[in-house]
């Protein structure tokens, strides 16, 4: 049935960028080709198969059962993101947004978008606000700076429990969402809030806050204005939950109002198009989502809403792709009904007549505004680290322990002379190189700060250079992942060559040494003569002076501003002194001074 009906439909059936699918008494019984390749199937071999074996285990799937049937109880359809497994084991997820189908109980419609990689991106970044996670109040960050002021950016476990959502769940949301209505809608509140954060950095007070299962309870929540590196400014919020105290009117207003619905920041939207671009009929997907009017948008006004940056690429590119006659995609910023641009994902399929013959276009696109801004914090935040490391003389490096696999930057590979096809990943590849000294120090710090026994990492030891010659390195590092049974599963790092200050620090005390020598040795011959050479006549009173000054450990900049002469004619003084004395360093400068016993005459 659901094949004749949707078969009918070129554009649905072969879509490549909204995957669909019906599901009656828990199994699939049709899904368009972009549902198989989402789940790495072959075409129709999802056909029959029950929606349990998609999820990782049977609880999710009961969890999600009741989430499903609870959001349709109460309104038109579903929508939230799901852990489901591929065919090849591999898990993601997956945003559906599900309908059931009218007059038919257990048959529901869904449409499903993979947000695995968003989810990376996000975790990537909240993995650096680990020092919040450990908090036992609620705390939520969220951006304080841009179009992205009030976007959810991280959330602490405390705060995902009490607010019934999964881990990252509210990322990327307006922080509106956990408003609950008051005389007030939840935006109004935020919106009060932000502008006190604006003014003046801080914000407190009491606030109704809405769990994901609609429910309410109140909190006392502070707010303060930070500047980080991963975020920029934000604003950093804990919650501490104050329900006892508001209870009776907590329930009364609870019966008094209805909760608003979720404002949806993935929006979709759909429109059909002739091959010249000329709109003829109203798209009611465009027309909500940018404000434009059925006679705004008519002919090519729908480029009005198109960033004008972006407008003039695509009257170039769009023609030339639509000639191909195949479908293509691009991104590009449009312009929202509330005057915000917006970055939108765009795809275009041609719709042929049974001769086919391509009669118009039709075209989806997704909003990926707050994933652009996700991904380009990250890409901000690599590249501040790795100025900083370079400043540093640092290389970076990440070991996936369980794995034995061993990852370093290009720095660490110049460091050594090696490539990583040379060396490769493999850890025991790295300890290879370790001088064999060294090894057993290397192991004993390594293990002590794996068993937890030391809070940091820190070895200094040798490394053998592709060119045959040792190195001294300096490495640092901390376990930042365990398993629930406390065994490491990440260690992160820095490594810096110290063979110079090694050699500088071995050569300092040689110098030392030498030093004490000789005044040891002047000393012994306190009662001598302390007349000076008949070699001394020959230097002139200011070659004299600047001999002890040589002695003292002054410089030749420091010795011209003393005698008030040009560095360069301290350095000729130096030269021809030595030259006539016969001696060839500044040691030798200092042991003739105190032998001479012109140290104590300065």
């Amino acid at each position: 049935m659901y094949e004749s009906l949707f078969g009918q439909f070129a554009a649905i059936q072969n879509c490549d960028f909204l995957a669909l699918t019906v599901v009656e008494n828990h199994r699939i019984v049709w899904a368009n080709e972009e549902l198989h390749r989402l789940f790495g199937y072959a075409p129709g071999e999802l056909i029959g198969r029950e929606t349990r074996s998609m999820f990782i285990d049977d609880a999710s799937y009961d969890d999600f059962g009741r989430c499903l049937h609870a959001a349709l109880d109460s309104g038109p359809k579903y929508q939230g993101e799901i852990h489901q497994r591929r065919k090849d084991g591999s898990l993601g997820w997956f945003e559906f947004c599900i309908t059931r189908l009218e007059g038919l109980p257990e048959t529901f419609m869904g449409a499903a978008v993979d947000r695995s990689r968003q989810r990376q991106v996000v975790e990537q970044l909240s993995a650096e606000a680990g020092i919040l996670s450990g908090m036992r109040d609620c705390v939520i960050v969220t951006s304080g700076e841009g179009v992205r002021k009030g976007i959810v950016l991280y959330t602490n476990a405390t705060l995902d429990a009490a607010f019934g959502y999964a881990p990252g769940e509210l990322v990327g949301q307006h922080v509106a969402v956990v408003n609950a209505e008051t005389d007030r809608l939840p935006e109004v509140v935020a919106a009060e809030i932000i502008a006190c954060l604006d003014a003046t950095g801080e914000w407190q007070g009491d606030i109704l806050s809405r769990r994901k299962d609609g429910s309410c309870f109140w909190n006392h929540a502070k707010v303060r204005r930070h500047c980080t590196e991963a975020w920029g400014m934000v604003s950093i919020a804990v919650l501490r939950d104050i329900s006892d105290l508001r209870t009776a009117e907590a329930a009364l207003k609870a019966s008094q109002r209805r909760y608003r619905a979720l404002v949806e920041y993935t929006s979709v939207i759909t429109w059909v198009r002739p091959s010249s671009g000329e709109l003829e009929e109203p798209q009611p997907g465009w027309m909500g989502f940018t404000g434009q009017s059925a006679k705004e948008m008519r002919g090519f006004g729908w480029k009005n809403a198109v960033h004008p940056d972006d407008l003039a690429v695509l009257d170039e590119n769009v023609p030339h792709e639509v000639v191909k006659g195949v479908a293509f995609s691009y991104e590009r910023r449009l312009r929202r009904y509330d005057g915000e641009w917006r970055w939108m994902r765009v795809r275009v399929v041609p719709i042929r007549n049974a001769a086919g013959q391509i009669v118009e276009w039709s075209g989806m696109e997704h909003d990926i505004t707050e994933q652009k801004m996700v991904e380009q914090a990250l890409k901000d935040n690599e590249e501040r680290l790795d100025t900083a490391l370079a400043a540093s003389g640092q290389a970076l490096w990440d070991w996936d322990i369980p794995n034995r696999r061993l990852f370093g930057d290009r720095r660490w590979f110049d460091m050594v002379g090696h490539s990583i096809e040379g060396v490769g990943c493999h850890d025991d590849n790295w300890v290879g190189i370790i001088h064999r000294d060294d090894i057993e120090v290397f192991r004993e710090q390594l293990n002590a700060h794996l068993a937890g026994e030391n809070p940091l990492f820190y070895a200094e030891y040798r490394l053998r250079h592709r060119d045959a010659y040792w190195i001294t390195v300096e490495a640092k590092g901390r376990v930042t992942r365990r398993d629930k049974d406390g065994r490491p599963l990440r260690m992160v790092g820095t490594v810096a060559d110290v063979t110079q200050r090694r050699r500088l620090k071995g050569e300092g005390v040689e110098l030392l040494k030498r030093i004490e020598t000789m005044i040891r040795d002047a000393a012994a011959e306190g009662g001598r003569d302390k007349d000076v050479d008949k070699e001394m006549l020959l230097l002139t009173r200011r070659q004299r002076e600047i001999l002890v000054m040589i002695a003292s450990g002054l410089t030749s900049s420091e010795i011209g501003k003393r005698l008030h002469v040009a560095t360069p004619t301290v350095v000729s003084h130096r030269r021809n002194l030595m030259a006539k004395l016969g001696l060839h360093s500044t040691a030798d400068v200092t042991r003739y001074a105190m032998t001479h016993g012109l140290m104590q005459k300065a």
